[in-house]
């Protein structure tokens, strides 16, 4: 069984929809592979069109190749004083 690396490069996100209250948003995206999980920065001051630029790495082996095994992007908005809302995902 082989093993290697996906790469993922997060750039930026477009007409994002937030849900505090004077619309102010402060978003990050946690991206899932199995049960490996990456959190970008939190993006601020950029509102609904936020970008990150970051990149993330994770392991895999020659069995993720047949497509049983997906990646997971959820779109998160950081709050202070409460828990953080969630805004999107895709697979």
């Amino acid at each position: 069984m082989g093993r290697g690396v996906l790469e993922v490069h997060l750039v930026d996100a477009k007409g994002l929809f937030g849900s505090d209250f004077l619309g102010k948003i402060d978003p990050y995206v946690v991206v899932q592979y199995r049960s490996q999980e990456r959190k970008s920065s939190t993006s601020r001051d950029e509102g609904r069109n936020p970008s990150w630029n970051e990149v993330f790495r994770f392991q895999i082996n020659s069995s993720a190749a047949n497509g049983q095994h997906k990646l997971f992007l959820r779109i998160m908005d950081h709050d202070n004083f409460s828990s953080d809302d969630f805004l999107g995902q895709a697979t």
